[in-house]
């Protein structure tokens, strides 16, 4: 009898697992701006001022490793969030084209998560890391992200710093989770 417990257990488990209902219910598709949000959007889901929301992701885009591009599988993401850490990144890959960063999201164990396109360029100042989802400062967009969802993630690195500067994500979720996908710098799709 424990084991046929346990295996409807299972079971259950295993369906809800794989409904993933916030991404069932969420409508985002590629090219989608229902799923975008100001700074001042996001800084409010955090409790904080959008200044000291703006400070935090600079920090944190500062802070994470110089991921070089020339890994196996470079386009790979894998985003780790703890409550004590809400922010990662993906590994930085050279942009060649004024094209939308390409992001898939695959598995998500959050709700959702947010993401910004970053670039690193030294012609930006300070450490070189900026972000550069929107033409210009106070400008940007922060997407919501789900699963089993593709997106296309506005970006103006190229036209701000030129060809050849490292892109990145900037990603972050308040509590403990991942997230599972694909990205690149240039649109392509998979």
């Amino acid at each position: 009898m424990m084991k046929s417990v346990l295996r409807k257990s299972l079971l259950v488990l295993t369906v809800v697992g794989a409904l993933n209902v916030p991404s069932v219910l969420a409508s985002a598709a590629t090219g989608d701006t229902e799923n975008v949000q100001s700074y001042s959007q996001a800084a409010e889901e955090f409790g904080i001022s959008e200044n000291e929301f703006r400070n935090q992701t600079q920090k944190a885009a500062e802070k994470s490793a110089m991921r070089p591009a020339s890994r196996a599988n470079a386009s790979r993401v894998h985003f780790e969030f703890r409550t004590f850490n809400p922010y990662d990144s993906t590994y930085r890959i050279p942009k060649q084209t004024k094209s939308a960063y390409f992001l898939k999201s695959n598995t998500v164990h959050r709700p959702w998560y947010s993401a910004e396109a970053y670039g690193h360029s030294y012609l930006a100042g300070g450490t070189g890391d900026v972000s550069v989802s929107g033409p210009r400062r106070g400008t940007e967009k922060v997407y919501k992200i789900y699963g089993n969802h593709n997106y296309k993630l506005t970006n103006y690195l190229v036209e701000r710093y030129g060809y050849g500067n490292n892109a990145y994500i900037l990603a972050w979720s308040r509590g403990d989770g991942n997230a599972w996908g694909y990205w690149h710098p240039d649109v392509k799709p998979w």
